[in-house]
């Protein structure tokens, strides 16, 4: 039985955890050993995820703060260092599988003194030198170790999105054959059956539905803005946000100012984090994802086709490869409240449109290969060829 330690150094669970937690489920059903290198300080919800697997805590240096942070980051750099590097000496994995970039970062030392080791990189954005503003000294020595080291010691690099297998050639990966997209398949979620999941549809009201972080990133507050400006038109629709307000409290304090300041505000309903997804896929109509960042794919868009619903999305990232504008959802033409509106009017208007699409929705998993078959058949290909 071939050997896989997967790296799971994240201390919450959010899509990319829940899709590489998948991948996991998915090799483990196919004969392969997998064992969880998890972080030590993780949520009880990402242990709860991660349970029926061998698991093995370790000190990462992810999310540090408060006093002596600096010092506590090299503690953790050497500790996982060493950690890591004595586990693969003794259990002798047949392959690493490396979730995030930022594994690279503290990794390094690995790297360097394991030379023969077989390093899968699942990568779910576009690399750390794309995605950072700051293009200090610090950022261009990592630039010069990730083209000069990190890329040349990856075996494999499945890419979740075509957008992002072009980024990762262009920060200096050389044309690899092995190297694959394989979209996310809708990750199986720890479900709270005592979860409580309100959401009342009456009359002709078209619900739209927003599941993902509250951030700045994720569009939200685009969103509640063109639902107010249709609802003070006189136009009837809701709008469901399920999300942990809590994340990021100052960007949810702008939303709920202009919330405060409307009279259509009873119309917008915040649910706090779902794990209970059917109960709310069944009673939206439409999905909204409006990233104005460059999100690499998005779970929530497969989900959503899953539960025959279309999706309203920015043109960004790699969402448009999952997306068929008028087909399955709408995309967008650019990044604007102006524009999210039209898209939300384009259901309103043409209500019998949610269940037109969301059928076809249903229909495009398997039609673009984003199915459960096409997903095993992909990812035990990768093994394959990463064994040989």
């Amino acid at each position: 039985m071939k050997k896989i330690f997967a790296v799971l150094d994240s201390k919450d669970v959010y899509g990319k955890e829940l899709s590489n937690i998948e991948v996991c489920k998915t090799l483990e059903e196919h004969g392969y050993d997998i064992t969880i290198l998890y972080n030590k300080d993780a949520s009880e919800r990402l242990k709860q995820e991660i349970n029926k697997f061998r698991c093995i805590p370790i000190f990462f240096p992810r999310n540090i703060y408060g006093k002596w942070r600096g010092a506590k980051y090299v503690i953790a750099v050497i500790y996982s260092n060493l950690r890591i590097s004595m586990l693969l000496a003794a259990q002798k994995p047949d392959v690493l599988l490396i979730p995030t970039e930022i594994v690279f970062i503290y990794l390094l030392p690995v790297l360097f003194i394991i030379r023969k080791l077989r390093i899968l990189f699942r990568m779910g954005d576009a690399p750390i030198i794309y995605r950072k503003k700051d293009k200090g000294f610090a950022v261009r020595i990592y630039s010069w170790l990730w083209r000069n080291i990190v890329v040349q010691k990856i075996s494999v690099v499945v890419s979740v999105s075509n957008f992002i297998k072009e980024k990762l050639l262009e920060s200096g990966r050389q044309f690899n054959p092995k190297d694959v997209v394989i979209y996310n398949f809708p990750p199986k979620r720890f479900s709270n059956n005592t979860e409580q999941v309100e959401i009342n549809k009456t009359g002709n009201d078209v619900v739209f539905g927003y599941l993902g972080r509250i951030v700045e990133d994720k569009g939200v507050l685009l969103l509640v803005e063109a639902s107010l400006q249709i609802l003070e038109k006189g136009y009837n629709m809701e709008l469901y946000i399920g999300g942990n307000t809590k994340t990021d409290p100052v960007y949810y304090g702008k939303i709920k100012s202009l919330l405060n300041k409307s009279s259509q505000s009873q119309h917008i309903h915040f649910l706090n984090e779902i794990t209970n997804i059917e109960t709310f896929y069944n009673n939206i109509d439409v999905s909204c994802t409006p990233s104005i960042y460059e999100e690499p794919l998005g779970n929530v868009l497969v989900e959503a086709k899953a539960f025959r619903r279309p999706s309203i999305i920015f043109n960004k990232g790699g969402m448009p490869e999952i997306i068929e504008h008028q087909c399955n959802g709408y995309i967008c033409e650019n990044v604007s409240v102006e524009s999210l509106k039209r898209a939300m009017m384009y259901y309103i208007e043409n209500p019998q449109r949610c269940i037109i699409e969301g059928d076809d929705a249903k229909v495009s998993i398997e039609r673009m290969g984003i199915d459960r078959n096409s997903y095993v058949h992909k990812w035990l290909g990768v093994m394959d060829a990463i064994l040989k």
